[in-house]
């Protein structure tokens, strides 16, 4: 099996079922984090991804899960 290099060296998946939950916060939203995320990415020294992704299983109450790999 050949293999292609990937062009992101890190991705960051933000949770967008994290908003929709009852006791979620209320002053966040997924698509405005993912906003800022990419502007700040935009000056980070090697590529970055950021996705908005369903639950990925590590949400905290009241928060807004996000994970950078």
């Amino acid at each position: 099996m050949k293999l292609e290099p990937f062009k992101f060296k890190r991705i960051v998946a933000v949770c967008s079922d994290c908003e929709a939950r009852s006791d979620g916060p209320r002053h966040l939203e997924s698509k405005g984090v993912v906003k800022d995320l990419r502007r700040q990415a935009a000056d980070a020294p090697v590529r970055t991804r950021v996705a908005r992704t369903r639950c990925v299983g590590v949400c905290a109450r009241k928060a807004l899960a996000a994970v950078a790999l």
